[in-house]
């Protein structure tokens, strides 16, 4: 039960932080989100279809994993490349973003928001779905560093995010 009330919270978290960055886009005329720098890059509109194609496939993998009945209980390791994950979003250096999610197709902001609306919607009844004593297994899967636990999973995306909303900080200040 105390997974269930950690995984709540970090979908509630998760949604706040949505949340939060589409009311501060309000102010912003949709094709300034939607236009893709001229030196390269991603426009707003990119980096949120991007978090949205990484929710979009950690629920692929949610249902392939719960579906087959072939998830196992996550182990130490996966503490091990959660902080892993964190310390490389937290640092300096620019990553790859892994190859199923690098690339992003050029989406209007109002295309690009309605996409991660609709799998966060997605996500969260699945994950509502998940029995209690299933809640601390490998039920997502990260390209880097392997399996991890839902609250786990929930970590890297809440970070992840926070990376990204630098990012679309960035891209609003040189578009201006």
């Amino acid at each position: 039960m105390a997974i269930r009330k950690t995984l709540d919270k970090g979908l509630e978290k998760l949604e706040m932080q949505r949340h939060g960055l589409s009311e501060r886009l309000e102010k912003f005329p949709p094709e300034q989100l939607a236009m893709v720098p001229a030196i390269g890059g991603w426009s707003v509109a990119q980096v949120i279809t991007h978090m949205a194609m990484i929710e979009e496939n950690s629920l692929a993998y949610l249902r392939k994993k719960y579906g087959g009945d072939r998830h196992r209980p996550v182990g130490v390791s996966s503490i091990f490349g959660l902080f892993i994950l964190k310390v490389a979003l937290v640092s300096p250096f620019k990553f790859k973003a892994p190859a199923n999610v690098s690339a992003v197709p050029v989406l209007s902001y109002a295309e690009a928001n309605a996409r991660w609306d609709k799998v966060r919607s997605e996500l969260a009844r699945a994950y509502g779905a998940i029995q209690d004593d299933h809640l601390g297994h490998d039920l997502f899967k990260h390209p880097s560093v392997g399996r991890l636990g839902l609250v786990q999973a929930l970590s890297f995306m809440h970070a992840h995010h926070k990376k990204h909303l630098g990012q679309i900080d960035r891209i609003l200040r040189s578009s201006i």
